[in-house]
């Protein structure tokens, strides 16, 4: 379509803009779920999200359960905060050091049988063991931190560059739902009697994720010299470490 005039220039016809179809801008470009590699992926993560935020919601309740302490309570959230921030410094390391694909695979089997154990505990006399409650958080939580960059780091090999925008906002998406409705689920359990169950959806999850995650293909890292980027990022944990030693903090 053209108009008779250029309103700014004049003389001969100018080409119109095509109207934009502002509800397709709006939504969800779910072009990468096509892709079978990335469905498996997908999905990995939803089941993944859905039980991690249902055992953070459980631990803490646990903890309290166990010793009506509110600073016990602050305590356990630095006990998984710990094995979070060390790992996920190296999470990135680790995963342009090896097939991210088997990293993907332990770290979820890992997770698994790390929330079995939660579950387990959760049935001895007395309703659990403080210690062993948090032994196992801090193990759920290292595992979550190196799983979690091996997975972001796989989605430009499954999807391509061009498709990289869309499958990280599907992520994102499947990820926040997971926030949203984890706790949701989780405080209906827990508000039956069933700490247990709550504990058993998440190793479950990270077990269907495994399964998902054996479909993909081999998944090396490509143009990175990843024993090299290790051996920095332990350095640089170890010096990390040394300056924030008692001596040497306020």
């Amino acid at each position: 379509m053209t108009s008779p005039v250029d309103p700014v220039e004049g003389g001969g016809p100018v080409e119109e803009p095509v109207p934009i179809d502002r509800r397709r801008g709006w939504a969800i470009d779910t072009t990468p779920l096509r892709n079978p590699h990335f469905r498996r992926l997908f999905w990995g993560v939803a089941a993944t999200m859905l039980g991690q935020q249902m055992t953070l919601v459980a631990v803490p309740f646990q903890v309290y359960l166990l010793t009506g302490s509110s600073l016990l309570v602050g305590v356990t959230s630095l006990v998984a905060l710990v094995p979070l921030v060390v790992f996920g410094l190296l999470g990135g390391a680790i995963a342009d050091a090896m097939d991210r694909r088997r990293l993907m695979l332990i770290t979820s089997v890992g997770a698994a049988v790390t929330s079995a154990l939660l579950a387990v505990q959760a049935l001895l006399p007395g309703g659990g063991n403080l210690a062993l409650l948090w032994i196992l958080t801090a193990f759920v939580s290292g595992f979550a931190a190196v799983n979690q960059p091996a997975r972001s780091a796989v989605i430009p090999a499954i999807v391509g560059p061009a498709g990289v925008p869309a499958a990280n906002a599907l992520a994102m998406t499947v990820r926040q739902v997971g926030v949203i409705v984890g706790p949701l689920l989780a405080g209906l359990l827990i508000g039956m009697g069933e700490l247990f169950l709550t504990y058993v959806v998440d190793a479950v999850g990270f077990l269907a994720a495994a399964v998902l995650l054996r479909g993909l293909p081999p998944l090396p890292p490509a143009g990175v010299d990843g024993p090299l980027r290790l051996r920095a990022a332990v350095r640089g944990v170890g010096r990390v470490s040394r300056s924030c030693a008692p001596s040497r903090c306020c």
